[in-house]
């Protein structure tokens, strides 16, 4: 038996990426993409390289994921 099942607790754990939501605004900018441009501006790249364009992202809110982990 674990520590969970002798004590009753009902536990789940998930794995959350860095906050989005559409809420955000433009002047707030993830720190790597700004890296990315700060080197095109400094003649370091000529270009950005973009990840998975077709990957599918959830703009839940933080409101809500945390009342569904936290009840």
């Amino acid at each position: 038996m674990n520590y969970r099942e002798a004590y009753g607790m009902f536990v789940c754990n998930g794995i959350l990426f860095n906050h989005e939501s559409p809420r955000r605004g433009r002047e707030l900018r993830h720190p790597e993409d700004l890296a990315r441009v700060a080197a095109i501006k400094l003649g370091l790249t000529d270009k950005v390289a973009l990840g998975n364009l077709d990957a599918k992202r959830d703009w839940g809110a933080t409101r809500r994921t945390t009342s569904a982990r936290c009840g």
